[in-house]
């Protein structure tokens, strides 16, 4: 069994409780197997106690919450097994959050999850690409299903070709996208019609050709449909632009689903900023509005020097996250979608902040990982919500 871990974790530290954003707070926290068992074998009224707050939701053993805050917080703010000196009883996510950890067969990845208030800031003030490092064996929170080892070795070996091509300094992050669209997108296609022996073949040409010339890789033709589909339905890949989803398919995403009836309760930062955002696009012509996203953001990255390099570091980070998640059932295509639109959303939460906050457009590193923290844990992180948005994909975009 091999485990690596990405360069990220080396630098993190829990600001315990003097966390602004406790992880303790507005989660369903799951109770693993070996940790139920702990807790059934509980003697007395402490057993008793413990167990009278798990419960099921879709299939998982949870905690009950209390007005959304596990049962175990306590007054100091910290877990109560913790504090206690009973660590083993506390759920596996808790142990190692914000780290995650998957297992693919008998490779193991342990990287950082951004929803931590403490790993956001680490990422914005070190917006680097990583580098993966062998770490001791952990129990993983998910074993990825498949028994394909060529697959695998295929999906480790083109992770690593991808975040090449992000980090050229020659090209900008829309002429990224677009060739590896182009790119990515004939993979998927040879893959669903389960020609694997096709994809050494495929090229990941020069993202700096103009769009529009037959089979460019800005341009991107190529015979592709929806990522599970049988790869027959054609398309034209985009032209460069920061607005790779169109604003439209953004702001179905965003009032449709995003913006769901209990957020203002469960985060009202972040409510707030999607209120702000509807002000501040409502008065786009359809037509305008993603050259006028894109001009923005620009203005936006030459206002605040590093933004450029922090949203491809954040894309690449989604990249080395979300990749080898293909391994389950063969959508590359899917996870690569979902690595743009993490950060395009990202993105365009940023760009409300930049010109509603009353800052002179100038975002502290704080409000900077405030907004990435909270379009994780509001977005990324929502398991119903990530099938939705892939529907809005499907029908608007694919």
């Amino acid at each position: 069994m091999t485990t690596k871990e990405i360069s990220l974790c080396k630098n993190f530290h829990c600001l315990g409780p003097a966390c602004p954003r406790n992880c303790c707070r507005g989660w369903h926290i799951p109770v693993d197997d070996a940790t139920v068992d702990r807790y059934k074998s509980l003697p007395g009224t402490e057993g008793r106690s413990v167990r009278s707050f798990l419960t099921r939701r879709r299939g998982l053993i949870v905690f009950r919450r209390i007005f959304g805050t596990c049962p175990f917080l306590n007054s100091d703010r910290l877990c109560q097994f913790q504090a206690n000196g009973a660590p083993e009883l506390m759920p596996l996510v808790c142990r190692y959050y914000p780290r995650e950890i998957i297992t693919y067969s008998d490779y193991t990845e342990i990287t950082l999850s951004l929803s931590c208030i403490s790993a956001a800031r680490l990422f914005v003030e070190r917006p680097e690409r990583n580098a993966w490092a062998d770490a001791p064996g952990a129990e993983p929170f998910w074993d990825v299903a498949n028994d394909d080892a060529d697959f695998l070795a295929f999906l480790l070996k083109d992770r690593e070709k991808i975040q090449d091509y992000i980090w050229r300094e020659d090209l900008s992050l829309e002429q990224i996208w677009a060739g590896l669209y182009a790119y990515i997108a004939q993979e998927h296609a040879a893959i669903m019609r389960d020609r694997l022996e096709d994809l050494a073949e495929i090229e990941l040409e020069d993202g700096r050709e103009e769009s529009g010339s037959e089979k460019t890789a800005a341009a991107g033709t190529y015979e592709a449909g929806p990522a599970g589909d049988d790869g027959e339905g054609g398309r034209v890949g985009p032209a460069p632009n920061l607005a790779f989803f169109p604003i439209t398919v953004l702001d179905r995403m965003i009032l449709n689903h995003i913006d769901y009836g209990m957020l203002l309760l469960r985060e009202p930062k972040f409510a707030s900023l999607i209120m702000k955002y509807n002000k501040l696009f409502k008065g786009l012509f359809v037509d305008t509005a993603d050259e006028e996203f894109s001009d923005a953001v620009k203005r936006m990255m030459e206002r605040n020097p590093g933004f450029a390099k922090k949203y491809r570091a954040y894309f690449s980070y989604n990249i080395d996250q979300l990749y080898l998640k293909a391994y389950e059932n063969y959508f590359v295509l899917r996870q690569f979608l979902f690595a743009i639109l993490y950060t395009e959303l990202y993105m365009l939460f940023e760009l409300v902040a930049y010109e509603t906050d009353g800052t002179d457009g100038i975002l502290s590193t704080e409000r900077q990982a405030e907004i990435l923290c909270l379009t994780e844990t509001c977005v990324r992180h929502n398991p119903d919500l990530t099938q939705n948005l892939y529907n809005v994909i499907r029908q608007d975009f694919l």
